[in-house]
Parts: C-alpha cells; sequence; structure tokens
C-alpha cells in the first residue's frame, strides 16, 4: 500500500471511530467545518515526520499526528461538561481497544489533549476538546 494510501485509510478508520461515538454525518476530515449540529468533531493531521527508528525487528517509518477536535454544546453546564467528558472517552477508548486500526500502523489516543470551555451569543455552553492521536506507520526490519 502506498503511503497516501495507508495515511487514506488511516483517516478513514479515524473518522469511523469517531462517528461511532458521536453520530454519522457529524465528523469532517480537513480544517473546514460547516456542521451546525452538536456534537461534532473534525480530524486533520498537524505534523507528520520521518523517523526510521528500529524496534524488535520493526522499522518506525513515520509517526503522523492527527488532532481529533470534538465540540458540544448544551444549555446546562454540568450536563455539558459531563456529555463532553463522555464522548472524549468513549472515543480514546475506542481507540485503545484497536490501536492497530486493522491496518498496519499503531495508535497512541491523548498523547497530548486540551479543553475549551465558554459560553456561545446564545448563552449556552460550548465545549472543544482536542485530542492528539500519533500514529506510528511501522514495517518489518530487512
Amino acid at each position: 500500500m502506498s503511503t497516501l494510501a495507508l495515511f487514506n485509510a488511516v483517516e478513514a478508520r479515524l473518522k469511523a471511530i469517531v462517528e461511532s461515538v458521536i453520530g454519522a454525518g457529524r465528523v469532517d476530515i480537513g480544517m473546514y467545518m460547516p456542521r451546525t449540529q452538536f456534537p461534532r468533531a473534525q480530524i486533520y493531521a498537524e505534523e507528520v515526520m520521518a523517523t526510521d527508528v528500529t524496534i524488535n525487528m520493526r522499522t518506525v517509518r513515520h509517526t503522523w499526528f492527527f488532532n481529533i477536535v470534538i465540540e458540544h454544546v448544551s444549555g446546562d453546564a454540568k450536563a455539558g461538561y459531563e456529555e463532553m467528558k463522555r464522548l472524549f472517552w468513549e472515543v480514546h477508548d475506542t481507540i485503545m481497544r484497536n490501536r492497530t486500526l486493522d491496518l498496519d500502523v499503531l495508535a497512541t489516543p491523548a498523547v497530548d489533549s486540551r479543553l475549551e470551555s465558554g459560553t456561545t451569543e446564545d448563552n449556552r455552553y460550548g465545549f472543544r476538546w482536542w485530542m492528539r492521536v500519533a500514529v506510528r506507520v511501522s514495517e518489518l526490519s530487512p
């Protein structure tokens, strides 16, 4: 599989995982997010590194860092925060249950994360939680 094909497959798999948690049609790949329904999410690659490190007969060729940004809006601050935590940790746990994403990679969720909150123009409570996912691409060493 070419590197681009594998990269696209990783994006698609991450999208499927997030959609399984927050609902189909609420997840976009890329920086543009036109959706107004909540919860919603976007997935984009922020950093790509060539690594070439050999560990246990496998050579790690690339490390890709994806951001999964989950957003939620609620009329109740406490309930909104509880729902935001549920969404974040369910995505995290779903990735951890199958870290290979059924591909020849190893994904590690939440290598970095941050939560932001505030109020919207209509006085509802908004939450945005970034989860950085490291995806290591490896192959058997010769």
